[in-house]
């Protein structure tokens, strides 16, 4: 039987909870969707999120009435009555979960997690599921921190594909570092110049990963599968030690340069935020844990990256940067604007 929990109120995030953000983000093969700018909040007037627990069918008067539970973060139990067309479309999500292809093998524990729409009196309106190997510890402190929770999906979806054990303990030690994923899903990406809004952090590092994903499987056939996997992981961490150079209080859209981020350059940080995980790593597959050191640290310069993947890697992110800054030049200008200034930059478009 499977089994739901909601969230509770963000302890650690951040700002703007329950506010609607109309900023569109750049439209990249589906990763740029309208999000709403706020943290999560678990069990609020809007959402309730944890594990799922088929409650099963009971006849009404006039017509069927299902019933789901919800186990939340403090293993609480929450008890709905689902309509009818919300009961078939949770029977369909079920069935698509069940036949969408995995990474992770029989000994891998899947659980399916829910994530529940509510109206004010808390009757539920809508659902997305969630079939994670990972436990609601791990999920849960995610999901509060969140703000994108599309953003959220598509990180579990790119994680999941990870193949090599090796690398599946590293993404299972690196999630365990709850206060460090907190941060990264809920920090801006910059202070002013590119995905700088709450979640922004998150939604650069997938748009890097998404783009080095697509050129690895057009180009990267002769690269072997372990050097792939460490490819796609140092583009979606690249960005990982901005947790150390940037800073956001509670209730600002902005983040601003923590005292750090004055004297050194966030890629400094990388490795040593990671370093638990890191250490982990170096155990069991040395080779992948000094690639992707290297990957996290290699900045462009006149010498070529020793890795074909730094290539792609800061290709990624130049495109994902350049993509949102023309977003905003151009966001709201007729057609027949084709330059705008940024920062004291001129850009074009056709």
């Amino acid at each position: 039987m499977n089994t739901v929990m909601p969230t509770q109120s963000p302890q650690l995030t951040p700002p703007l909870h329950q506010q609607e953000n109309q900023r569109l983000l750049p439209s990249l093969q589906g990763l740029q969707q309208q999000n709403g700018h706020s943290a999560q909040s678990g069990q609020d007037a809007h959402h309730y999120f944890g594990y799922l627990h088929l409650s099963g069918q009971q006849q009404a008067p006039i017509a069927s009435t299902y019933y789901i539970s919800l186990i939340d973060g403090g293993f609480k139990e929450h008890h709905f009555e689902l309509p009818q067309w919300l009961y078939h479309q949770l029977q369909q999500q079920l069935k698509t979960q069940t036949e969408q292809p995995s990474a992770q093998t029989a000994q891998d524990k899947q659980m399916i997690y829910i994530r529940l729409e509510v109206d004010l009196l808390k009757q539920p309106t809508g659902l997305n599921l969630l079939k994670l190997p990972y436990p609601i510890e791990i999920v849960h402190p995610l999901y509060q921190a969140s703000y994108h929770f599309k953003d959220l999906q598509r990180l579990f979806q790119l994680l999941q594909q990870i193949r090599t054990p090796a690398l599946k303990v590293f993404i299972q030690s690196l999630l365990s570092q709850t206060k460090l994923m907190q941060q990264w899903v809920s920090l801006s990406a910059s202070k002013s110049y590119h995905h700088a809004y709450p979640g922004g952090l998150l939604n650069h590092s997938l748009e890097c990963a998404l783009i080095v994903q697509t050129l690895l499987q057009t180009y990267g056939q002769t690269l072997s599968k372990v050097e792939q996997e460490v490819t796609l992981l140092a583009a979606l961490l690249h960005d990982i030690g901005k947790t150390e150079t940037l800073s956001q209080e509670e209730g600002t859209q902005a983040a601003h340069q923590a005292p750090i981020g004055y004297l050194l350059h966030h890629e400094h940080f990388n490795i040593a935020v990671l370093h638990p995980s890191l250490e982990k790593l170096k155990q069991q597959h040395p080779p992948a844990a000094n690639a992707l050191q290297y990957l996290l640290t290699w900045r462009n310069s006149k010498q070529p990256c020793k890795y074909i993947g730094g290539t792609l890697i800061k290709t990624a992110d130049w495109f994902s940067t350049g993509m949102d800054v023309r977003e905003q030049v151009f966001a709201g200008k007729p057609d027949y604007h084709f330059y705008g200034k940024k920062e004291g930059v001129v850009y074009y478009r056709l």
